[in-house]
């Protein structure tokens, strides 16, 4: 059930059915209170669910507590209780724990995501969702751990909120999703093949600025402004130059490329890609292994990385770069 929560300072309204939400914008300050807020935050960055659970069996135990308290028992003893039940509790759930196999895991799973997710705003979408949450999840832990022991696997799964459509229509792409914008003439292939060399990248190609702080260029005749804007472009061109001797077959950079970098790139054969949100590019250097370059200076082949396959998608309307 969604609870409608209307903030005093602020009055702004936040509707929610999540305890770590709700306890977040109450404002409390008695210092056991905040105790319990940080508890159910603890549990929801740890865990992502149960939020709610934990600040009730807190504050059970807090109530069979209290009348220990009121007969003199000394809190250090109480606690000391606490860790030998929670030490039996754990006890017991390993003994009705049922160990996963190749047979049952698929099973298993979907029924642990089905009821993590029952209580959450998904309706009738519940096991569609669901199903999608476990095959992501075991395609990440089964594929790509085995190559990347250290992976982690809540950053390596995406969800792209996108609207005008309904949540029947989610579904799971293989590989790394970003929405992208292209600044070449000509267009992007739908689909490439092969290994392209991608350089991810948060670059102003468009701009040289001078390196010291607080320097500025002035000039005093039309002759003046229009060699100055000539050196740029040949300093720009230059830059671009570099980029290509470097190998590279499409850069994926955030923010934008403007014309005379973007033709001087496709004049050497590199298609340019542009993404808005640092989430997006750090992703794109997750998938191509790559590190994000901000300083041509720096640039080296083993900063860029290689993409095996790329391919435009559309979801829900919206184009999206698949790697």
């Amino acid at each position: 059930m969604d609870r409608l929560f209307v903030c005093g300072d602020t009055r702004s309204i936040i509707l929610s059915n999540d305890g770590a939400t709700l306890l977040g914008h109450m404002g409390i300050r008695h210092p056991a209170a905040r105790t319990l807020i940080d508890l159910s935050k603890s549990q929801d960055n740890a865990i992502g669910d149960g939020t709610t659970s934990v600040v009730v069996l807190a504050c059970a135990l807090l109530r069979s507590a209290l009348p220990l308290l009121e007969k003199g028992m000394h809190p250090t003893l109480i606690s000391h209780a606490f860790r030998r039940c929670a030490a039996i509790s754990l006890g017991i759930v390993d003994d009705v724990a049922i160990l996963l196999t190749p047979d049952n895991k698929a099973e298993l799973l979907s029924h642990i995501s089905s009821t993590s997710m029952s209580s959450k705003t998904i309706g009738q979408a519940c096991d569609h969702i669901s199903a999608l949450a476990v095959s992501a999840m075991t395609y990440v832990g089964g594929n790509m751990a085995a190559s990347s022991p250290s992976l982690n696997l809540a950053k390596s799964v995406r969800v792209l909120p996108l609207s005008g459509s309904s949540m029947m229509s989610s579904r799971l792409v293989l590989g790394t999703v970003v929405p992208f914008r292209s600044v070449c003439s000509s267009p992007f292939p739908s689909r490439l093949h092969g290994g392209a060399c991608v350089m991810v990248a948060r670059l102003d190609l468009e701009h040289w600025r001078p390196r010291i702080w607080g320097a500025k260029i002035h000039s005093t005749s039309l002759s003046q402004h229009v060699e100055i804007t000539q050196r740029e472009r040949e300093m720009i061109r230059e830059q671009c130059a570099r980029i290509a001797k470097l190998g590279v077959d499409i850069i994926i950079n955030q923010g934008l490329v403007y014309s005379v970098a973007a033709q001087c790139l496709e004049e050497h054969g590199v298609h340019v890609l542009t993404v808005t949100e640092p989430a997006d590019i750090d992703a794109v250097a997750r998938a191509t292994c790559s590190s994000v370059v901000s300083d041509l200076d720096t640039v080296n082949p083993n900063k860029l990385g290689r993409a095996k396959a790329l391919q435009i998608v559309t979801i829900a309307e919206t184009a999206f770069l698949q790697i």
